[in-house]
């Protein structure tokens, strides 16, 4: 931080996520890892879906999206008893504010219905 607690730019965002290895798609880690794609990853907060059954069609209270997150690294996981999983690591940076490639947008509003 600054002298006057400003940020010191640019930030990184370093989002991690956990998935069934059944939920995964094919696709190439090489070319992942060899020349990156910069994506948009959305995170949707829903409001509980008391009493249906299957997905929650409700709209998102909150929306977190980082925009222009690289592939980073992978984890798999397996036990003897359990799924096998993978973590997987992206990362971005927050820059300057007139910087729209890359960073953190939040959306929404904590409204109960």
């Amino acid at each position: 931080m600054g002298d006057r607690g400003e940020i010191t730019v640019p930030v990184d965002i370093n989002f991690n996520c956990r998935a069934l290895l059944t939920d995964m798609h094919s696709g190439n880690l090489f070319k992942e890892v060899c020349r990156p794609t910069p994506r948009d990853i959305t995170v949707n907060l829903k409001p509980p879906c008391v009493g249906c059954s299957g997905a929650n069609n409700m709209d998102p209270n909150l929306k977190y999206t980082i925009k222009g997150a690289i592939f980073d690294s992978q984890t798999i996981s397996t036990s003897l008893d359990g799924p096998v999983t993978v973590d997987l690591n992206f990362v971005s940076q927050l820059g300057a504010p007139t910087a729209t490639e890359r960073g953190l947008l939040i959306s929404g509003g904590a409204a109960v219905p």
